[in-house]
């Protein structure tokens, strides 16, 4: 028997034929590098001593949302771990700091044999625009060699042209699709934005956002059984986390896309699939191709009742964030603030903001600004801007030149007002991240920076700005200071 047992966001644990391999787990209860972003959403405790012994670990990309180094810290240092051999040097060096003594590189294009289970790798195409930034990641195919059942996953990419012809070439059925719910969605953080509710679905004419993703898994579904044949399962999975203290309003204008409404959706749409929205601990198994019932949970995994979630009913894009805490300073801070950010401190963010500025040469809005007059129409100036904030002090502001290639300090009580674009948060937020100290996914859409763009179709800047600025494979020698950090704090 082939089993897939689903343990939160996108992790599996995979067993057939007595190995079990675990592919990207999430096992604690926060989420995000140093569990910064949030809450693991559906709240859930593994216990990992009861998991069955595992046999190997596939890390499928370096976002913290799959290499999760306190999940890592938590399994045996023996087990063999599949790091994707596109993933960043800083990677491959903390799971060897670590302890982990046996690593390999998970190359795209090509087959393991780990026991009784078979991985195979195929390249994804990244070339398209607005095809995100996962450039490690690679589609996987995993089948036991009995032929009871496989599991495929895009991870969180589109499936590349041909992909389901090339599984089928390898005489295995479809089994378990899974299907990423990634869709999310922070306008709160957009300063001028309109915010008015969503309407209720019934009383407009346009699908909403689950209707036209469900259109969306359609089309590929279709291409799907041409190519390949007719799953056993789609499994939506996904969506694995949720805001939490102060933030916790967020998590209604945050994810416009529920898992249970997809599934929903998507089985209409399509009756002759079977389709199932997971929660942690559900057991998919296969035999000969077909579902089988199962145990209703993992026995080694405590879902909370439902009672007890994160509210997260979608209500619109919601209030334009207010005020926001940093991200960087612990609550509550010590004395003395270091939100107040010191001239040492304003040094260093001027020497990182160089690097940054170097990195917008020959982009899209190094390019939108040498496509624009001086002054916008409202009489803003056409630039870029940087307002940091601190405590007791007044902003810092920094415009982007392009003709110098950096940001220049200027003097400005209203920069959301003077600027056409531009990026607010905590002084001392940016400088962790820029230096090092700060995961991306603890700012750029956690709800705790706000964007602003008066003239968006035409100079239009968003927190993907700095989340790609600080990518590991971008910066792999501040992404090593990061991973070692965060190591540190797991002793």
């Amino acid at each position: 028997m082939f089993s897939s047992t689903f343990l939160g966001h996108q992790g599996w644990q995979i067993s057939a034929s007595g190995t079990s391999l675990l592919l990207d787990p999430l096992l604690g209860a926060r989420f995000g590098h140093g569990g910064l972003l949030g809450l693991l959403y559906p709240p859930r405790q593994i216990q990992v001593g009861a998991l069955s012994r595992i046999d190997a670990v596939i890390i499928s990309h370096e976002h913290d949302d799959h290499f999760d180094l306190s999940s890592l810290a938590a399994l045996d240092r023996e087990v063999p771990l599949w790091l994707s051999s596109r993933a960043s040097a800083a990677a491959f060096a903390a799971v060897a700091d670590l302890g982990f003594t046996s690593i390999h590189a998970l190359e795209p294009e090509t087959s393991l044999e780990l026991g009784g289970l078979m991985v195979h790798t195929y390249l994804g195409d990244h070339r398209a625009p607005g095809s995100g930034d996962e450039w490690d990641a690679c589609a996987l195919l995993i089948h036991d060699r009995e032929g009871h059942g496989s599991f495929a996953s895009t991870v969180d990419l589109p499936p590349p042209p041909g992909l389901w012809s090339r599984m089928a070439e390898l005489g295995v059925a479809p089994g378990i699709w899974t299907i990423a719910n990634n869709s999310s969605r922070a306008s709160f953080q957009h300063i001028g934005l309109s915010t008015t509710p969503t309407p209720d679905p019934s009383c407009r004419d346009e699908p909403s956002d689950t209707e036209l993703l469900a259109r969306v898994l359609s089309r590929r579904l279709d291409e799907l059984v041409a190519q390949w044949g007719l799953p056993a399962l789609a499994a939506i999975c996904g969506g694995g986390w949720s805001l939490d203290g102060a933030r916790a309003w967020m998590n209604h204008h945050l994810f416009p896309i529920d898992g249970d409404a997809l599934a929903e959706a998507l089985a209409n749409a399509r009756p002759e699939l079977r389709t199932r929205a997971l929660v942690p601990g559900d057991i998919l198994c296969l035999r000969e191709g077909r579902l089988v019932d199962t145990p209703s949970s993992a026995t080694f995994v405590h879902l909370k009742p439902r009672d007890r979630w994160p509210a997260r009913d979608y209500r619109g894009p919601g209030p334009t964030l207010a005020d926001y805490a940093p991200a960087s300073v612990p609550d509550p801070a010590p004395e003395p603030d270091p939100a107040t950010f010191d001239e040492d401190a304003r040094a260093r963010v001027e020497l990182e903001l160089d690097a940054l500025a170097r990195f917008l040469f020959a982009g899209p809005i190094f390019r939108a600004l040498h496509s624009l007059p001086p002054r916008l129409g409202d009489g803003r100036e056409a630039a870029l801007c940087l307002a940091l904030r601190r405590l007791g002090a007044d902003d810092l502001v920094y415009v982007y030149a392009p003709t110098r290639g950096r940001f220049e300090p200027r003097s400005c009580a209203e920069p959301t007002l003077r600027y056409a674009s531009g990026l607010e948060c905590w002084a001392v937020d940016l400088l962790a991240l820029l230096e090092g100290e700060l995961p991306a996914s603890a700012l750029c859409y956690a709800g705790r920076m706000r964007v602003w763009n008066a003239a968006p179709e035409r100079l239009r800047v968003s927190p993907q700005l700095l989340w790609e600025f600080a990518h590991p494979l971008h910066r792999p020698d501040r992404t090593r200071r990061l991973y070692a950090r965060l190591l540190a704090s797991l002793t």
